[in-house]
């Protein structure tokens, strides 16, 4: 039994690291949307902050794959199977082995038989001394022993599989979201050399000013000359049809 479920537990690896791969891939859509969003008209400051959150993502990324590998070998190295969910363990394996038994013929099938003789079966085996479910009831077999380990390893599958579906979604949002949060800010503040946070950087041995972050397009920068060069040259205009209208003006009688 113990090698089925192994053998099973060894197939997760490939859809847990699926699961870090399209968390850490939304949140950095989700973050470059944002920088291009608040920064479009800084093409500095929107290239270099994007740089530092993709870095920032990548190493949060490499951390989930790393809690990843270690919740599979606290499985697949586990001296024994375990667990303390009992009576889901319990759960699982009646209902499996009441699918083998009742597939294998090895079981009461109480829908062949009427109301009066339901009752009559079960006034019989409470009679007899059977007090728990009649349904519980099965027949010796050779073949006891194989039902036994595909029933318990269904069940400890089910429990060990439930637990770590648990344990996943938990460490990537410990580990990508909630660290990428808390990270973000003193990440920009580092890499752009703005405000010292005290950690060591190459940005922060060479700052850069604000006005360089902050220089906007030369597309933006041009498109306001012409603005500006636009609501002068119509300020102009309004102040000599001001001064014509003045001086060609009749005094009145």
């Amino acid at each position: 039994m113990c090698r089925i479920v192994r053998d099973a537990e060894q197939r997760w690896s490939t859809p847990a690291a699926q699961c870090v791969d399209e968390v850490a891939s939304t949140l950095e859509s989700l973050a470059l949307t944002a920088c291009t969003e608040t920064f479009a008209r800084y093409p500095r400051l929107l290239a270099k902050s994007s740089e530092i959150l993709i870095e920032l993502i990548e190493d949060l990324k490499a951390e989930a794959r790393k809690r990843m590998e270690e919740l599979l070998c606290q499985q697949e190295m586990a001296v024994d199977l375990y667990t303390q969910n009992d009576h889901y363990l319990k759960e699982n394996f009646d209902r499996a082995q009441s699918i083998i038994r009742r597939q294998l013929g090895l079981s009461l099938d109480l829908e062949r038989l009427d109301t009066a003789e339901n009752q009559e079966l079960m006034a019989l085996v409470r009679k007899a001394g059977y007090q728990q479910d009649v349904y519980k009831l099965i027949a010796p077999d050779h073949r006891d022993d194989a039902i036994w380990c595909m029933a318990g390893a269904f069940a400890y599958h089910k429990v060990a599989f439930k637990r770590f579906c648990d344990n996943v979604p938990r460490s990537l949002d410990q580990l990508l979201l909630r660290e990428f949060v808390a990270r973000c800010r003193n990440s920009l503040f580092d890499g752009l050399g703005v405000i010292s946070t005290g950690k060591p950087s190459e940005a922060s041995s060479s700052p850069k000013p604000p006005e360089y972050w902050l220089a906007e397009a030369p597309s933006i920068k041009r498109k306001r000359e012409e603005l500006d060069a636009t609501v002068a040259r119509r300020r102009k205009g309004i102040e000599q049809l001001s001064s014509v209208t003045v001086a060609t003006s009749v005094p009145e009688a």
